[in-house]
């Protein structure tokens, strides 16, 4: 009934089933925000940036938005958004797009990946931790690593 995938640049055209629908889901995430879903052309048209979906047949029921960055000789993935619509919570959603989302970047030539997380959004953190994230100094950023730094000799 649910599936995962990362999204295609293409089946986020300006217009498209998809692109409507990943606007309604920000729309309620961002409610009450004066932020319009239109940034999202944006982040279609950004190589160091992939959406991910959870579907119910053929609708989009939540999305994982995640940005890359190079930091010297490491590449970060960042967790920029999840959210599942409130009719599709506590199904364990949320878990399946992380898993899936883990899994794609752990063969993406990642080192670690980071999110923020409300320090009050508990069921979040719980979630988070399940798939082996750490919490960091202030509580409100966590880190999974997937490889050990090893001392480079010149």
């Amino acid at each position: 009934m649910y599936s995962v995938r990362k999204l295609n640049k293409i089946d986020i055209a300006t217009g498209s089933q998809n692109y409507l629908e990943l606007c309604e889901l920000i729309k309620n995430f961002f409610a009450g925000w004066q932020i319009e879903p239109s940034w999202l052309n944006i982040y279609n048209t950004m190589d160091t940036v992939d959406i991910f979906v959870v579907k119910c047949k053929d609708t989009i029921v939540g999305m994982c938005i995640c940005s890359y960055v190079s930091i010297l000789v490491s590449r970060r993935a960042i967790i920029d958004l999840v959210q599942i619509s409130e009719a599709h919570r506590n199904k364990g959603l949320g878990t399946k797009l992380i898993e899936y989302v883990i899994h794609y970047l752990e063969n993406a030539d990642v080192d670690c990946v980071e999110l923020n997380v409300a320090k009050n959004n508990e069921y979040a953190i719980r979630a988070y931790k399940r798939n082996n994230f750490e919490v960091l100094e202030d509580m409100s950023i966590m880190r999974k690593i997937f490889v050990s730094w090893k001392k480079i000799d010149a």
